[in-house]
């Protein structure tokens, strides 16, 4: 019970930062564009970060 409770305080805290971030976005009307593909690495991290937070979630949701 405190693992759900523990990921849904984690999960809020995220969505919270999320929305700041995009409110600051929106009213200092920054426009977000890409030149240019993700290279081969930058692929890599962003597929490592997902497995990890997957795997956080795993071990956080796991019944003991």
């Amino acid at each position: 019970m405190i693992r759900i409770i523990i990921v849904l305080v984690l999960a809020g805290l995220i969505l919270l930062a999320v929305g700041w971030a995009f409110r600051w976005l929106v009213n200092n009307r920054v426009r977000i564009t890409m030149y240019r593909a993700p290279t081969g690495r930058e692929i890599i991290w962003i597929s490592m970060a997902l497995q990890l937070f997957r795997t956080l979630l795993r071990v956080l949701l796991r019944r003991s």
